[in-house]
């Protein structure tokens, strides 16, 4: 990354820091939970009604979360 940051400023860099680079998610199921308690209650019962449960997909992770019809 240094060289292509070179070739971009032609040598005009100065670097002050580095850090390493890392891939987090910070998503839960209580988060979700929370999010799904937003649904209007008739959207929450046909969710129930058809599939008995929902799931919830995290867009950034991809971790998916399923809540049953207790929850």
């Amino acid at each position: 990354p240094e060289d292509i940051l070179k070739k971009i400023f032609d040598d005009d860099l100065k670097i002050l820091e580095t850090m390493p680079v890392r891939y987090a998610c910070d998503c839960s199921k209580e988060r979700f939970a929370h999010a799904l308690a937003s649904i209007s209650k008739d959207d929450m019962k046909k969710l129930i009604d058809e599939d008995h449960h929902a799931e919830a997909v995290c867009q950034f992770c991809g971790k998916k979360y399923e809540f049953n019809e207790d929850e």
